[in-house]
């Protein structure tokens, strides 16, 4: 009797052995479109602290030549 619930666990640990494969994979493929993304933010978070930065510079150089 052992020997058939053996046999009967069996399919079912192969079962989940695949379901946990399937699952690492999804969680891979999304930390690595996580990381993605946050790489596009940081990106677009520099570019906008350029442009504030240039705009504050010019608009001190407008200050400037009004103050004269």
């Amino acid at each position: 009797q052992t020997g058939s619930l053996e046999e009967n666990l069996k399919p079912n640990l192969e079962q989940l052995q695949t379901e946990l494969k399937v699952l690492r994979d999804q969680f891979e493929l999304m930390k690595s479109q996580h990381n993605k993304e946050i790489k596009l933010l940081m990106n677009e978070l520099d570019e906008e602290k350029r442009i504030r930065l240039t705009l504050e510079m010019e608009i001190q150089r407008m200050k400037k030549h009004m103050s004269k």
